[in-house]
């Protein structure tokens, strides 16, 4: 069982359904090699503003996988537009889960590559380990 950060599931709420089902798949399905921080806040420089990743996937061996989790009423339609529904209406979203979740991953491994080279003067700027992004789609049918 993967050691989740906190260790309590998302309550139930508006969008809340997904990130439970989610989090409780990566606590169950991993082993206890794994990490899983889940709703970490996260500043993204890129965009000057603050960020949320939903889940953060640790592991020595495998590396950093960064989650966007979505809910039923997020769709993307034959031109890639990605779009949600909010009290009934389809809105655009400005940026797709996919790319949500790159920012993400992008501005914890630039933050990380400051501190790191904030310690250790000869530090050449890649991180020591594989990073990457994913978008889940937990409650919604194909």
């Amino acid at each position: 069982m993967a050691h989740m950060i906190p260790d309590t599931p998302p309550g139930w709420g508006p969008g809340k359904a997904s990130e439970r089902d989610l989090y409780e798949a990566l606590r169950d399905r991993l082993d206890d090699e794994f990490f899983v921080y889940h709703s970490l806040p996260l500043f993204v420089p890129k965009h000057g503003k603050e960020a949320e990743i939903d889940f953060l996937v640790l592991h020595r061996e495998h590396g950093m996988l960064a989650i966007e989790c979505k809910g039923q009423g997020v769709s993307c339609d034959g031109s890639g537009r990605w779009r949600r529904r909010v009290d009934g209406a389809w809105q655009d979203m400005e940026r797709g889960p996919l790319e949500q979740a790159q920012d993400q991953v992008h501005a914890l491994g630039q933050l990380l590559r400051e501190r790191i080279g904030a310690v250790f003067t000869s530090y050449a700027g890649e991180l020591p380990f594989t990073f990457g992004h994913a978008a889940a789609f937990p409650r919604t049918l194909l």
